[in-house]
């Protein structure tokens, strides 16, 4: 459009743009005042819509303003990528969803990125996808809340994007019959691929496993295995029946456990031994690092129980007491702990060792009679954690193995396996909410049966033994790993009873 009769006295000229946009008219104002000598100009907030433009230059040519008038056309964000599936606003259905777009008009890259919030990108980014135009997110959330996906599409070195919404599979459990198939396929891989061996605490973590999965499915020769290992080490302890040790006494869970299937007395005569010789030691400084809670904290409690005498469960809190207080290592600030007096007052928490402390609480609390004077701190400080995990898991369902930093940010399914457990566990006994803790396990759950356990039954991105944070691998498997995902499985399998 040329406009004539301008004014051609020097003064400033004010040029309104109006675009119909939706039915109605918005206007875009522009006027850069007098310029001087300068050859250039950048005019900001112009229209995306592709509607024309129209510029009119003005130069001082002797005393007059003479225009020269040029028509542009304003870049579209119609030109970018746009989502085709699925169907923008659909439902998605499960954890995994492949987005796909048609080509955008001269555009020469796209970036897909997925969020909790508009924008947001903590559930997946893409990258840059050249000119790709699909991406596959695995471990989406199921939890039926909304989902921001955002399409970005290079268009003259500009990202322009269209932004969408979609709603996340609702929360639905897998069946029984999918859960005691996941304890079976691991628990038969690792028996056909590993002898029993010796009594430590990491053959005794998995017999504890073992034992579980025997509860869970009923397998024979899941209890026939920790028999014959219990019998190779005649139900005794590494070090002798007299030791103290933590995880030499992790042995004495498997051990309590095979008594109450057999009612003999003699399978805890050894563990019996050795806690008894604590009880009537006035040496409470025996855990020095939090997977000591787990490896003989629930020695104490179903001794406690099986012979009657609440002896067992003040020497308990004592040992408890010292590595929780006077050692200082549980921080009630973020309701974690830390491993040992190295990593106290450290934003370092290892998965694994919170993961011991989660277990052995939830174990405690199974047989501990609630008029014990310390019950009430043992379950507060349990439900203070579950909170704690519950905000620290990632969206891919798996925690990582340092709960409180990046380092070895990725899957680690040891501390996911005690996790699931102590939550579950929590679930089953109705001291966690459902509405805030399920949707927790589901994703937990899903991570175990889509990606960590390979199609052999092999269990992976298992921390391999340390005091600490550290790599892992879709290969790297332990047995106290597959002991903590069994336990797990029990409890999701009484969860969907």
């Amino acid at each position: 459009m040329i406009v004539n009769g301008l004014p051609t006295n020097g003064s400033t000229l004010y040029v309104t743009l109006y675009s119909l946009i939706g039915g109605a008219w918005v206007p875009n104002a522009y006027t850069s005042g007098n310029l001087g000598n300068l050859l250039t100009v950048i005019v900001n907030g112009l229209p995306t819509n592709g509607s024309t433009l129209y510029v009119t230059l003005y130069s001082l040519i002797g005393g007059a303003w003479v225009p020269n008038a040029y028509t542009y056309t304003a870049v579209s964000a119609a030109a970018g990528g746009v989502i085709t599936t699925p169907t923008p606003g659909s439902t998605l259905s499960g954890s995994s969803v492949t987005f796909g777009w048609t080509a955008g008009a001269g555009a020469s890259a796209y970036w897909l990125v997925v969020g909790s919030t508009a924008g947001g990108d903590d559930y997946y980014s893409s990258g840059n996808l050249g000119l790709a135009q699909t991406t596959t997110l695995s471990s989406l959330l199921a939890n039926g809340s909304t989902i921001y996906v955002t399409l970005y599409s290079d268009v003259g070195g500009q990202w322009l994007n269209n932004a969408y919404t979609y709603v996340a599979d609702p929360l639905q459990l897998p069946s029984q019959a999918q859960i005691l198939g996941a304890i079976e396929t691991v628990n038969n891989y690792w028996i056909a691929n590993n002898a029993a061996g010796n009594s430590d605490w990491t053959q005794a973590t998995y017999f504890t496993g073992d034992l579980a999965a025997y509860d869970a499915t009923g397998q024979a020769n899941y209890l026939s295995f920790a028999q014959s290992w219990a019998t190779e080490h005649s139900y005794s302890l590494t070090g002798g029946n007299t030791t103290t040790y933590p995880n030499y006494q992790a042995a004495g869970q498997v051990y309590i456990r095979l008594y109450q299937l057999s009612n003999n007395s003699s399978d805890v005569s050894g563990i019996t031994e050795s806690i008894n010789g604590m009880v009537n030691s006035t040496v409470d400084n025996e855990w020095t690092w939090i997977d000591a809670i787990n490896m003989s904290m629930p020695d104490f409690a179903e001794l406690g129980s099986i012979h009657n005498n609440t002896n067992y469960y003040t020497k308990m809190y004592a040992l408890y007491s010292y590595t929780k207080y006077s050692l200082g290592l549980y921080d009630s600030t973020t309701g974690l702990w830390w491993e040992n007096s190295t990593y106290a007052n450290t934003s370092t928490y290892w998965s694994r060792g919170n993961g011991w402390v989660f277990a052995a609480h939830a174990k405690v609390l199974s047989v501990l009679p609630e008029s014990d004077p310390h019950y009430a701190e043992y379950l507060s400080t349990f439900t203070t954690m579950a909170q704690a995990l519950g905000a620290r898991q990632q969206p891919g369902g798996y925690w990582n193995s340092d709960l409180g930093g990046t380092d070895y940010a990725g899957p680690e399914s040891s501390g996911t396996s005690f996790f699931l457990y102590g939550l579950a566990w929590g679930l089953n006994n109705g001291i966690l909410d459902k509405t805030t803790y399920l949707p927790i396990v589901e994703q937990a759950w899903n991570f175990f049966v889509n990606t960590a356990i390979q199609p052999s039954g092999l269990l992976g991105y298992v921390e391999p033994s340390g005091s600490g944070p550290g790599p892992t691998s879709a290969t790297t498997t332990e047995d106290f790993g597959v002991g903590a995902f069994l336990l797990a499985g029990r409890q999701m399998a009484m969860l969907t009873q």
